[in-house]
């Protein structure tokens, strides 16, 4: 079962998933989330912060685990029915993995923000980038003016792949953004690009 740790204000509002490492050679999102979980909770609904979504691939420094597949491609389709939130016993283990996140991100979260870099299997963009689900739309859009205004120039596209995170939550008529930060930036810039857009959503959304 994913671990993520919870901050409640204890008061009403909205639940709030930030996701990263994901991909184990994409640094940047697991330390942006570890900030963010150190900051305590907001001020209003709860924060979930997954920082190390897939372990195997963060301690190899690589895309997948070793041996295994792209975590982000084997999220069940929609249509497939109701994610569980455990595991059946013998099932794959990234399949595994996959269905339980997804079964708590259903469960738990209104919107999720996924953090990940760009460069690699993914280089559609030069700016930073929101993918963004259908149901996340207008947050995007006032989220993106909102950095820019910033001095953060962000792009935005629709569209997450089939079996990522993002698109299952979508195709399930879900809220979800992906944070893409550009991997030719430093890596400290990289962090700023995912700390600015998750704490933007979250001003935006009255949490802080």
């Amino acid at each position: 079962m994913p671990a993520f740790l919870l901050l409640d204000s204890g008061l009403p509002g909205p639940a709030v998933a930030v996701v990263a490492g994901i991909h184990g050679d994409e640094g940047s999102g697991p330390i942006a989330a570890r900030e963010l979980a150190s900051a305590g909770p907001p001020r209003r609904g709860r924060l979930l912060v997954l920082a190390e979504a897939n372990p195997a691939a963060l301690a190899a420094s690589s895309r997948a685990a070793p041996g295994g597949r792209d975590l982000n491609r084997l999220f069940p389709r929609t249509g497939s029915g109701p994610a569980e939130a455990a595991p059946a016993a013998g099932r794959d283990p990234e399949e595994a993995r996959a269905e339980a996140l997804l079964g708590v991100l259903l469960g738990e979260a209104d919107l999720v923000l996924d953090l990940h870099e760009e460069g690699g299997a993914w280089d559609e963009a030069d700016l930073p980038t929101l993918v963004l689900t259908e149901a996340a739309a207008e947050l995007a859009l006032e989220l993106v003016e909102e950095l820019r205004d910033l001095g953060m120039p962000f792009d935005f596209v629709r569209g997450a792949p089939e079996g990522s995170l993002a698109g299952e939550l979508g195709g399930r008529g879900r809220a979800a953004l992906v944070v893409e930060a550009p991997a030719r930036l430093p890596f400290e810039e990289r962090v700023r690009v995912h700390l600015a857009a998750v704490r933007g959503a979250l001003g935006l959304l009255g949490m802080r």
